[in-house]
């Protein structure tokens, strides 16, 4: 049974390299087999500890990757601890909890997981995808050429979107105090929302939405604990 490497990495503020001196954007990357991906960091994400961005990163290979190897041995390599402890449901961690189980609740998760295995690399063997995460493809492509593979992108899918969407809204922090807002629908389901006095009317729709079903093609509904 063939095995499959996806490895992934993050960088929440790239140095500058000679093939771009001015302005290297953050991303989430990871590759596997040559086939590459990467989300850009901005807006709140610039705002998230690099554990959570990290950890990520194996979670959208679950979700983008993974599923074209269903026959496969799926291995997914990360330098960063946080991420397997993550992968494992073994992270401390209240953010990376809350994005372990908005993955968890991805349809594709349940049909990728059992042909996953979750491993540790050390960052020297990681340099594909760490080079990629700087913003420097023409180091990868170097990399990647030293070992005779040839690189390609491939976007990242709607369901990558959804979760990363929803996992940056569950990862938004309050300020002191922190009320509670119970929210009943016309079925009498309910639905419990954290708030600080500066929660727009906007942020808390949005929070809802992330509750409730994201739409009637999907009918994602959020597992509740």
């Amino acid at each position: 049974m063939p095995i499959r490497i996806h490895a992934t990495d993050c960088c929440t503020d790239p140095e500058p390299h000679a093939l771009n001196a001015a302005n290297p954007q953050p991303h989430v990357a990871g590759v596997v087999d040559g086939a590459f991906w990467r989300f850009k960091l901005s807006g709140e994400w610039l705002d998230r500890h690099i554990t959570l961005t990290e950890a990520c990163g194996t979670a959208i290979s679950t979700l983008l990757t993974v599923p074209n190897f269903p026959s496969d041995i799926n291995l997914l390599a990360s330098d960063a601890t946080s991420s397997i402890a993550a992968a494992i449901n073994r992270s401390r961690s209240t953010d990376l909890q809350s994005m372990q189980r908005t993955l968890q609740e991805e349809p594709l998760y349940d049909t990728a997981a059992p042909t996953i295995w979750i491993d540790h690399w050390k960052g020297w063997g990681n340099g594909i995808s760490d080079a990629i995460s700087r913003d420097n493809l023409p180091m990868a492509i170097r990399i990647a050429d030293a070992f005779g593979i040839k690189l390609h992108e491939i976007p990242v899918s709607p369901e990558v979107g959804r979760f990363m969407w929803r996992t940056l809204v569950r990862t938004r922090t309050h300020d002191a105090p922190v009320f509670q807002v119970l929210v009943i629908k016309i079925d009498g389901s309910t639905t419990t929302l954290f708030v600080d006095e500066n929660t727009t009317t906007a942020k808390l729709l949005e929070a809802h939405a992330v509750e409730e079903n994201m739409n009637a093609n999907t009918k994602l509904r959020a597992v509740r604990g």
